[in-house]
């Protein structure tokens, strides 16, 4: 953790009082497995954690690291797209908490991952949802996905 003069510099995911989506805006594309940082609302605390750990120029994560973490997300969407459609409530609430644990602020990239999250979550709500309600012609329980805040750790 960094600190000058006593004023904290980076943010440290695990405070339970900094939770790093109030300071840093992660924009993802799902077109290509690509984040863009910014900081929120003018943070500072955001900004330096930005520059300090060279976010924007980290090729290993860009290219190596979110790809691999955004199929991950992705595996575990088709599973639950599987379970819902097959309307296999005990899968469809394991995949659910799967995904919050993964999310947790014990894992890394927890932030990284919640976006991919409410990323796919708006085309699981959107087209895949309703074609599927179309095909087979039925309705589907609503998915629920509860996010854990910031520094929130869910076993």
């Amino acid at each position: 953790m960094s600190f000058d003069n006593g004023v904290r510099l980076i943010i440290d995911p695990s405070h339970p009082d900094i939770d790093p989506e109030n300071h840093i805006t992660f924009t993802f594309s799902l077109d290509f497995p690509l984040v863009d940082y910014s900081e929120k609302n003018g943070s500072v605390l955001g900004m330096t954690t930005i520059g300090s750990l060279k976010l924007k120029d980290r090729d290993d994560l860009l290219l190596k690291k979110f790809p691999k973490i955004y199929a991950e997300i992705r595996s575990f969407f088709i599973d639950l797209l599987t379970a819902i459609i097959d309307q296999d409530t005990t899968k469809r609430k394991q995949k659910e908490e799967e995904l919050r644990r993964v999310m947790s602020a014990h894992f890394p990239f927890a932030s990284f991952k919640r976006q991919c999250v409410r990323s796919e979550l708006k085309v699981l709500s959107g087209s895949w949802i309703s074609k599927a309600k179309i095909k087979y012609n039925r309705d589907y329980e609503e998915t629920i996905i509860d996010f854990p805040k910031g520094y929130e750790v869910v076993y």
